[in-house]
């Protein structure tokens, strides 16, 4: 929803006092705490730089009074903490009763009307964290390490039901861990699908890095074998979902069989996947060193840079294991400031080129977190792509 409000700097504004000048800048709206993201323009008014602008609220039908912070968008600029009154407030109505202002504010609401549209509000980490986490039907462990489990939920009914694997991500840190992917597991399992939402060893955990976290990565896949003797799953139809680092580890997971066999990561009998789903996925390791959201865990996931261990990266990124022989479907938000959209472009052309049956969905509005959330603009196209891969060929 688009709110255009002028707001009142008293004493300075981000970009400057240049009359005229569009920015674009965030506030944190009160009572709610809700940031917005806005569009201006900057003018004067009695030596006092204002700015007009629309700002994009998401599902609230009515902007809370005041903005006590900004920020600006896509640069370095100003943060400083002030109150900053909307001037349609109590204290501003009087700057409404000067005609010839209230005329600028509505040619500048027009004009802004018709300009692009501010960039759109996204889910944030802590949104994400802070989603329902539904309890599992099952915790099973495959381990004996504390990390080492999965959480299974079961649809109603008898079975056997198509199996969803999916790894969390959190660039590989073991400060994040599965529930980040409890409400997106809950919502597949309510449309049919058994989830087996897997816990590994990360970065700061005993045992995890290198080789320990693919390790677990594999082991944990494979389980699913054993928890099938206890448990109507469907072996025949498994997929992959994995989210930012845990889409790295969902095509690596497929490429097993590319690994030469004495590598320390080999598995001689990896379980069988109908596709794999990377959203947003840390796709190339060696391009994640060069600006990307895990550049400073990388070399500690994989137990080095590339000039000191080349064949780890080799042998762990999933750039470098294409083709994979089975449907890559990657998605990812046009508004991704956590992973590098040009990696995963390069990932879907390079798999393409290799032969696999790859598509790339970029999202429109979406940012990291829209893809694992229920109800999200991006939801209804993440399940119908993991469904279809499940459907009975």
């Amino acid at each position: 929803m688009y709110y255009p409000f002028g707001v009142h700097f008293p004493r300075y504004h981000p970009f400057g006092a240049k009359v005229g000048r569009r920015g674009r800048f965030e506030i944190h709206l009160l009572p709610h705490a809700v940031k917005s993201v806005c569009e201006g323009i900057f003018y004067a008014h009695q030596d006092r730089p204002i700015v007009y602008a629309r700002c994009v609220d998401r599902g609230r039908d009515e902007i809370p009074t005041p903005a006590v912070r900004y920020t600006t968008v896509g640069g370095k600029a100003v943060q400083r903490k002030t109150t900053l009154p909307l001037i349609n407030s109590k204290g501003e109505q009087k700057m409404l009763r000067d005609p010839l202002l209230l005329c600028a504010l509505l040619i500048l609401g027009f004009a802004l009307n018709k300009a692009r549209p501010a960039r759109a509000q996204v889910i944030s980490l802590k949104e994400a964290i802070d989603l329902p986490k539904p309890p599992p039907d099952h915790r099973i462990p495959y381990g004996d390490d504390r990390n080492q489990f999965g959480d299974l939920r079961l649809p109603a009914g008898d079975g056997p039901f198509p199996v969803v694997i999916a790894i969390h991500g959190g660039c590989y840190q073991a400060k994040y861990d599965l529930t980040l992917l409890s409400s997106f597991c809950a919502d597949l399992t309510s449309a049919g699908v058994a989830t087996w939402d897997l816990e590994y060893r990360r970065v700061g955990n005993k045992g995890g890095g290198w080789p320990g976290t693919f390790e677990d990565i594999a082991r944990g896949s494979d389980y699913l074998r054993v928890v099938a003797q206890n448990y109507p799953i469907d072996l025949t139809r498994v997929v992959a979902v994995g989210h930012s680092a845990g889409g790295h580890f969902v095509a690596w997971l497929a490429a097993r069989s590319r690994l030469p066999k004495d590598s320390v990561l080999y598995s001689e009998d990896p379980i069988s996947l109908l596709g794999v789903v990377p959203l947003a996925g840390v796709m190339d390791s060696r391009a994640d060193l060069k600006g990307g959201v895990c550049e400073k865990i990388t070399p500690r996931i994989l137990g080095g840079l590339p000039s000191e261990v080349p064949d780890h990266y080799d042998q762990a990124s999933a750039i470098e294991l294409l083709p994979i022989g089975i449907p890559i479907r990657s998605i990812i938000g046009d508004q991704d400031g956590t992973v590098l959209i040009d990696m995963v472009k390069r990932y879907d052309e390079k798999a393409r080129a290799a032969g696999d049956d790859s598509k790339l969905s970029i999202v429109e509005g979406a940012g990291h977190f829209e893809l694992t959330t229920p109800g999200s603009i991006a939801w209804e196209l993440v399940k119908e792509t993991v469904l279809s891969l499940l459907e009975p060929k």
